[in-house]
């Protein structure tokens, strides 16, 4: 029996150890303990989880020679942003097919990217790496608007567009001390994903996702719709720009998750990944075409040939409700919701009580749906019947209404939609 060592996995991992099962694999499963008691219901009575003992790279290779010691393993695959690195290198030690450590050490450090994106001739944001305020300051001047991000991160956190000085100079008291940072032109056109599979450095499979996103300064995704319906020829130019960034990085075998805004001269990247994408698009993505982008990272991990189905021609969507911020009092629907024409999946993980924060990154969020749909009209007169079920009830907390009053008028203050 073939044995898939799976560095992190959490609650929204889960998919992969019911897939690898399906293959008939045991998994050993790298994870910090609250982790694995998240992914515990979806163990097999096969498979092996094991703690961190610490923090850092030295506490995920003290786990991964554990699950060595315990036998040899087929296929290395890492879950989210913090887990790529360590798999990549395991997987290079071990002579396994991967990402590569070069596009796994890239996509960890947003100046990289754009430093090696830029010496390929890729079109991306302009952009200045700072160390300083006064830096930032002086480039910023003839830029506002602009985006602010540190180097590494999740969830948008940390990422905020500024439209000016004193807003700049508010983010940066915010940043931690001493660590370099980026700033960006700000790009207004519509945002997209890309989906992909890549198969010994070739595209294997590739989706455009379109986002909703809340207004400045956050722009925190609030919906997800595969597949976007796009015009062909800006549809090629995606793809070209994918190749691009996939030869840039050296991509071998895994899963690209590429962030992009068309803007009129053509697409923009704004950032890459080469990790599971987040806010369930790989579910909405099977439910809207069949494509199962779970089993395929687990395939190319394994060396085997990316699949090819024949792929259905369905819609889907991921929405996620956006109560203001408070304490919850009431949630009505959800059960209802459940039993909806098209729901494929739903969560909701607030309780009576517990309080919604302002929706400042996707960490903030409560709530998820997944709704597909053979047709696009179809798929909306399905998310207006959740939309109109699902129903949370907030009673406004002092400082929560306080720090939503600033998003607000934030928002309203000259940063262009």
């Amino acid at each position: 029996m073939s044995r898939l060592l799976m560095v992190g996995c959490g609650w929204m991992g889960r998919p992969y150890l019911r897939r690898a099962h399906d293959r008939g694999m045991r998994v050993a499963v790298l994870d910090r303990v609250r982790g694995l008691e998240w992914a515990r219901d979806a163990l097999g009575p096969r498979d092996q989880g094991y703690p961190l003992t610490g923090e850092g790279e030295e506490a995920w290779q003290a786990a991964a020679a554990k699950a060595l010691a315990d036998g040899p393993v087929d296929a290395v695959l890492a879950f989210s942003e913090q887990h790529v690195v360590t798999a990549a290198r395991l997987a290079a030690e071990l002579g396994l097919p991967g990402p590569g450590l070069r596009a796994a050490l890239t996509s960890r450090n947003k100046y990289l990217q754009r430093d090696l994106f830029g010496r390929h001739n890729l079109s991306q944001p302009e952009h200045r790496l700072c160390y300083q305020l006064e830096y930032a300051l002086e480039w910023a001047g003839e830029h506002f608007p602009v985006v602010v991000k540190p180097l590494s991160g999740m969830g948008s956190e940390g990422v905020e567009i500024v439209t000016d000085e004193i807003r700049l100079k508010s983010w940066y008291e915010r940043h931690p001390a001493g660590l370099p940072f980026l700033v960006e032109r700000y790009l207004t056109g519509p945002e997209f994903s890309v989906e992909a599979i890549i198969d010994r450095g070739e595209i294997a499979f590739h989706g455009r996702t379109g986002k909703t996103t809340t207004r400045p300064p956050f722009c925190v995704e609030t919906a997800h719709r595969f597949p976007a319906d796009r015009p062909a020829a800006e549809q090629a130019a995606v793809h070209d720009l994918l190749a691009g960034v996939v030869r840039a990085l050296g991509v071998g075998s895994g899963i690209v998750h590429l962030e992009l805004r068309i803007e009129p001269d053509g697409p923009h990247i704004m950032e890459v990944a080469v990790r599971t994408p987040g806010d369930n698009i790989m579910d909405m993505v099977q439910a809207a075409n069949g494509f199962d982008l779970y089993d395929a990272a687990i395939a190319v991990a394994c060396g085997e040939p990316a699949p090819r189905p024949a792929l259905a021609d369905g819609v889907a969507c991921v929405w996620f409700p956006t109560p203001p911020p408070g304490v919850v009092t009431a949630i009505d629907g959800a059960d209802r919701v459940a039993e909806l024409p098209g729901v494929v999946d739903m969560e909701v993980d607030v309780e009576v009580g517990g309080t919604v924060p302002p929706l400042r990154s996707s960490l903030d969020r409560v709530a998820m749906v997944i709704v597909r749909a053979d047709d696009g009209d179809t798929l909306e007169r399905r998310l207006r019947a959740v939309q109109d079920e699902l129903r949370l009830t907030v009673r406004p907390a002092e400082h929560a209404v306080h720090e939503h009053a600033v998003q607000e008028q934030a928002a309203g203050e000259g940063v262009p939609v």
